[in-house]
């Protein structure tokens, strides 16, 4: 499936970068909702 060791650290990082992406969406909905305060926030920022 990878080419070397640079394709899997490539996938890797992009999936992390992906899943980040993510989670500060997440985050953005959840601030908007009202539902975390500030705080937490900063507990979570990628």
């Amino acid at each position: 499936m990878f080419e070397d060791e640079y394709d899997l650290a490539l996938a890797v990082k992009e999936g992390i970068k992906k899943r980040s992406y993510q989670v500060g969406y997440q985050l953005q909905q959840w601030t908007i909702s009202g539902n975390v305060d500030s705080k937490n926030y900063q507990v979570f920022n990628l």
